[in-house]
This record gives structure tokens, sequence and C-alpha cells, in this order.
């Protein structure tokens, strides 16, 4: 979910470039401050390590959880 918010602000940031709203930066709207703002979200290793230490993370929790709910209902359940 913090992956979708920060992909959100980037995106959000970016389309301050955007001038004419036509969904792309054209030549006139190429500044050095959305050059610096490009790098920044290119380089910003964080979401992109997410993809290589998070989804593996998440799955190893959720299969614990998982065998920690279906072993507690076959002990409940006779």
């Amino acid at each position: 979910m913090s992956l979708q918010y920060f992909d959100y602000v980037d995106k959000r940031e970016l389309k301050k470039f955007d001038l004419n709203n036509n969904g792309k930066i054209d030549g006139n709207e190429y500044t050095f401050e959305y050059e610096q703002l490009e790098m920044d979200i290119i380089n910003d290793n964080g979401t992109n390590q997410f993809y290589i230490l998070g989804y593996p993370f998440c799955l190893v929790y959720s299969i614990i959880v998982v065998l920690i709910f279906y072993i507690a209902t076959k002990l409940l359940t006779f």
C-alpha cells in the first residue's frame, strides 16, 4: 500500500511539469528541475527493492499466518 502511495506522489510531482496537460513532457516543458525529479524517481532504490525483498517477505509471512489459522481451526474443531 505504501508503494502505491509513493507511486501516486511521484506521478503527481511529474504532472506539475506537464503544462499543456497532454500526458507527456514536450521540449518546452523539459527543464532542469524536471530532469532532477526524473533522476530522483529513477534512482529511488527504496521502491525498487520492494520487488526484490518485499514480495518474498510478504509471501512467507502470509503462509505462516495461514498455517497458524489452519492449525488453530483444526485444533478447535474436533
